[in-house]
């Protein structure tokens, strides 16, 4: 008999967070609510500081 690891609804929570990552940018380039320049800007600052795409933009948008 083979037992299967038991997985914890904060693990299949953060799996599905995992196969989201990288869509937040994609998915506000179709719903034309920023540009591909704010994008692009957003991912420059993600490499300096570390922060989420989202956190960014946020920042990005209180900040004009």
């Amino acid at each position: 008999m083979t037992f299967l690891p038991s997985v914890t609804k904060e693990q299949q929570f953060m799996k599905t967070i995992e196969k989201s990552r990288g869509k937040l940018g994609q998915l506000l380039l179709e719903k034309k609510m920023v540009s591909e320049e704010q994008i692009e800007e957003a991912l420059e600052v993600q490499k300096i500081n570390g922060k989420s795409l989202g956190d960014i933009l946020i920042d990005c948008i209180y900040s004009q």
